[in-house]
């Protein structure tokens, strides 16, 4: 700490004719090397999939208005989309566009299980330009999911903006 700091507080501490109090020292200790991690006692994601809730809908909805069991929606954590795909051909290259004005939130693609693309945040500036999402399929059949995170919403402005700050 400065030098100023420890004048003032000496001339505080005369004024009022006792020593000055210990200065807190934090018992933090400095970062270390960790030891390696190991992936044995790790499960794989969507082996967890079946012990949360599913709902089936037409077509998908925020997370904060999906009619769960107790509740209608969620406001915090992910949501993870899955929908069967059925091609005719195989083609080389699946679009899915129009990314801008449906997702709100990180999200992460998935064909059948296996993650395509890159992950997608559109409140970060650099990824708001992108608006599809590519991949290859090798076969007629498959499951497309988006796991989609809810990052945060804004804490200020009026309750008509927040009120449209959906994720999803």
């Amino acid at each position: 700490m400065g030098g100023k700091y420890h004048f003032i507080r000496e001339e505080i501490a005369k004024i009022e004719g006792k020593p000055a109090p210990n200065i807190y020292t934090s018992s933090i200790l400095p970062p270390w090397a960790y030891s390696k991690i190991d992936p044995s006692g790790f499960v794989p994601f969507f082996q967890t999939t079946s012990l949360a809730e599913t709902v089936k809908v037409d077509t998908p909805m925020p997370m904060e208005t999906i009619p769960l069991s107790k509740r209608i929606g969620q406001n915090f954590g992910y949501i993870l989309y899955k929908n069967k795909i059925v091609c005719k051909n195989i083609e080389d290259t699946v679009i899915i566009r129009g990314l801008k004005s449906k997702l709100k939130g990180r999200a992460h693609f998935y064909v059948d299980e296996s993650e395509v693309g890159k992950p997608i945040l559109l409140e970060n500036e650099e990824s708001t330009k992108v608006d599809s999402v590519e991949f290859n399929i090798e076969k007629l059949q498959f499951e497309f999911s988006v796991l989609v995170e809810n990052p945060g919403r804004v804490n200020f402005d009026n309750q008509i903006s927040l009120d449209g700050e959906y994720k999803g």
